[in-house]
């Protein structure tokens, strides 16, 4: 993660990345990094419950 986080800088916000998935990092500069916290349980999502149109089964 330090890697990614000294390449971003290196290209001064010409480049965005999104990361997923045990992300959520306690130190900096991740930490202060994070725009959004996606979950269940704040009701927040990547995709927005009202987008999803159609039952998806594990079949």
């Amino acid at each position: 993660m330090v890697r990614l986080q000294q390449t971003l800088e290196a290209l001064s916000g010409d480049f965005q990345v999104i990361v997923m998935e045990h992300a959520d990092l306690e130190d900096e500069p991740f930490r202060s990094a994070v725009e959004a916290r996606w979950r269940r349980s704040n009701g927040e999502a990547l995709v927005p419950h009202e987008w999803i149109t159609a039952d998806i089964s594990d079949n």
